[in-house]
């Protein structure tokens, strides 16, 4: 049974691994650096060329070498310039765009049996509907390109601090697992229930709010593309606003998980939970006024 299961994970990391290659290959911001990138490295090397053959034969025509050999100096000097501009013309186009928001990257996938799975797996869902809609909005011109980088920033570090709490979550329950295992006669396994619990609906509640975040946007999606419906265009600017609201409701988020991440840690070892303290950790103003706790 233990060779299956690690058989399984070995099986899913690799599936993960190759999506996240197809992922990058298909991103329309890696498409667009890969483009700069190779326009910037023709230009390089044809100008470089280009400039040597120059020299060359410049070289030539000043040491009095016979005229064929400064006529095919030329020629080449002329074949690599070519190149060099339409390259250099290219660069400067693809440097003018503006870069597509970047892709959510895959998150940490806790096991079927963990508090938290289905969390992260709302979080991964709503993260990737999320940046499609971004980019639906802004291929549409329903929001500025600063405003839908602000948004996915705001989701991707909530996402980041709420994979965060859920590695946290899963460590947890590794280690409460091991001392029913062990026998667990000192209650220590007992003292972690209390703590994964609190921390399991800090995540729920977290992923709730990046869910709202999607919502808002599908309604802005709604608001933006349903013009030739009678009173929907006339909203699209109070549902801009609810979505930057929404946005930045999310990032006060990020920054309650992130303390809690560090209150968190005070409960990695039952031995630093006080009996005072236990199972009410400490928190504050802010974290409280975050709706986290």
């Amino acid at each position: 049974m233990a060779m299956g299961g690690d058989a399984r994970r070995v099986w899913s990391e690799l599936q993960g691994r190759v999506t996240d290659a197809a992922r990058k290959w298909t991103d329309p911001r890696e498409k667009l650096l890969r483009k700069t990138r190779r326009a910037r490295r023709r230009t390089a090397r044809f100008g470089g060329l280009s400039a040597f053959s120059a020299a060359g034969t410049g070289t030539l025509a000043l040491s009095s070498a016979p005229e064929w050999t400064i006529v095919a100096g030329g020629g080449v000097t002329l074949l690599t310039a070519v190149p060099a501009v339409v390259a250099w013309r290219k660069f400067r186009e693809y440097r003018a765009r503006p870069l597509p928001p970047r892709r959510p990257a895959r998150r940490f996938e806790p096991h079927h049996a963990s508090a938290v799975h289905s969390a992260m797996t709302r979080m991964s869902a709503a993260e990737q509907s999320l940046y499609r809609l971004v980019l639906v909005l802004n291929r549409s011109n329903a929001i500025p390109s600063g405003e839908a980088d602000e948004i996915l920033r705001a989701a991707m570090a909530a996402g980041d601090a709420l994979e965060t709490a859920a590695r946290d979550t899963v460590g947890m329950e590794y280690a409460r697992t091991r001392l029913h295992a062990a026998g667990d006669r000192t209650g220590a396994a007992a003292d972690l229930a209390e703590p994964i619990r609190n921390l399991t609906a800090h995540i729920n509640r977290g992923v709730a709010e990046v869910e709202d975040l999607t919502a808002a946007a599908a309604r802005m999606t709604d608001a933006a593309l349903g013009m030739s419906r009678e009173g929907v265009l006339s909203g699209l600017d109070q549902q801009r606003d609810d979505l930057l609201s929404v946005t930045d409701r999310v990032a006060g988020l990020t920054s309650a998980l992130q303390e809690l991440h560090g209150l968190s840690q005070q409960y990695a070892s039952p031995l630093s939970v006080r009996p005072a303290t236990r199972g009410a950790p400490r928190t504050s103003p802010d974290l409280r006024a975050s709706g986290l706790t």
